[in-house]
């Protein structure tokens, strides 16, 4: 018997809809720790890498209908010194045991700067 000769009943349909829901309440729960650990990783980075000016979050993470289970974070950064990038971006992955992508601000093209000036949210930024 193949899954196409199943007849959907309302009692599968039923089970179907428990498993969406269990799912989608784990993702919710999972984005709430990750929030938790964001927070916590921007307070130890600040103290980390003190020359930073600040620190964002950019990307699908601000946009839930597009953020999944399996996406990346992105992070921007203004005043990182070359030579610490690669500690930066091990220092936030191992914190949020995640794939992320590490953008310093200064490398950005001017172009596209204010854009991600606006489609940001700041962890922390110097006064």
């Amino acid at each position: 018997m193949t899954a196409k000769n199943i007849p959907l009943t309302s009692s599968i349909l039923n089970s179907l809809d428990r498993f969406i829901e269990a799912k989608q309440d784990d993702f919710e729960r999972e984005c709430q720790h990750l929030e938790l650990k964001i927070k916590d990783m921007a307070v130890e980075f600040k103290q980390r890498f003190p020359s930073v000016i600040s620190l964002a979050i950019t990307g699908s993470y601000l946009h839930p209908e597009f953020f999944s289970p399996v996406s990346d974070v992105d992070f921007v950064v203004t005043g990182l010194e070359n030579e610490r990038y690669f500690d930066a971006f091990l220092f936030i992955e191992s914190r949020l045991n995640r794939e992320i992508h590490l953008i310093r601000e200064e490398e950005i093209p001017p172009n596209l700067r204010e854009r991600f000036q606006k489609e940001r949210r700041v962890l922390y930024e110097k006064a």
